[in-house]
């Protein structure tokens, strides 16, 4: 049906536009939540900035001057995957563990976990880049350099750590890594390459058990030792968009409503 009257005319297409506004805060494009490749920060221990390290020994928490003496570090490295400075986790005890942990930008749904990791040895099963939030249980799964000589998937869970191998491993070979999940679905997977040679690869696909992605960690295993560096890691997805924006566009669309059937003309004036 056509419209011929000029203030109905406006009227619906100002509440199209609003409600194309509406759609575009409920499907808004992914953004970059969080990304740092630690160029910025001076070579040397910690702390750096937006990061919050913490140390525990058996589980029971300790100074980061007390996890130094027993050998326990994480420190900015010269060592890069693509350029300038990375992050090196160095572990020498099999009691003592380490974490650095940032929130995201906004608490998410959807995202994309990219980073590159390296290890100086075989013998090795840290350190861990994973996803933390809310759900089933706070953190998602991870990949792990395996003392097989493998990386492999790693639930960190006590007395559940399924290990499918994904590709051999070599000390001193930066490895890409790509995590997506959906939470909504419970659907996503891993993939790993070789930095250089792209056909040496792995895929594995795990959902995760997060209703809502709020922040990332890094950190070395209590019960390993460890002497991983970790570069150009960046979290992309959907933030969840804020009650008050949609609320805000609801609102604006119903005062549009109201002030155009205020202007109207009354019937009697309106062309037949």
């Amino acid at each position: 049906m056509m419209i011929s009257d000029p203030v109905q005319k406006a009227a619906a297409q100002c509440v199209a536009f609003v409600c194309v506004c509406c759609l575009c805060v409920l499907q808004a494009g992914a953004t970059t939540l969080l990304q740092d490749d630690f160029d910025a920060y001076p070579v040397g221990p910690l702390p750096i900035a937006n990061w919050v390290d913490t140390y525990t020994d058996m589980n029971v928490p300790i100074s980061r001057a007390q996890a130094a003496a027993a050998g326990v570090q994480i420190a900015i490295d010269g060592a890069a995957a693509v350029s300038g400075n990375s992050i090196r986790f160095m572990d020498q005890d099999n009691r003592v563990g380490s974490l650095i942990d940032r929130a995201l930008a906004s608490p998410a749904t959807s995202v994309t976990l990219e980073y590159y990791m390296m290890s100086n040895v075989v013998d090795d099963e840290g350190a861990f880049v994973n996803l933390n939030g809310t759900g089933d249980y706070h953190h998602d799964y991870v990949l792990a350099f395996q003392s097989t000589g493998y990386i492999g998937v790693h639930r960190p869970v006590a007395g559940s750590w399924p290990e499918p191998a994904l590709l051999q491993y070599a000390p001193g070979v930066w490895y890409r890594v790509e995590r997506v999940i959906n939470c909504a679905t419970d659907e996503g997977y891993f993939y790993v390459e070789e930095v250089g040679n792209p056909g040496h690869n792995g895929t594995f696909g795990v959902g995760s058990e997060l209703d809502v992605v709020e922040s990332v960690g890094i950190w070395s295993s209590n019960t390993r030792r460890a002497d991983c560096y970790i570069d150009e890691l960046r979290v992309t997805g959907a933030p969840i968009p804020e009650p008050v924006t949609l609320a805000s566009g609801l609102i604006g669309l119903g005062m549009l409503v109201g002030y155009v059937r205020r202007r109207r003309p009354p019937a009697a004036a309106r062309p037949s």
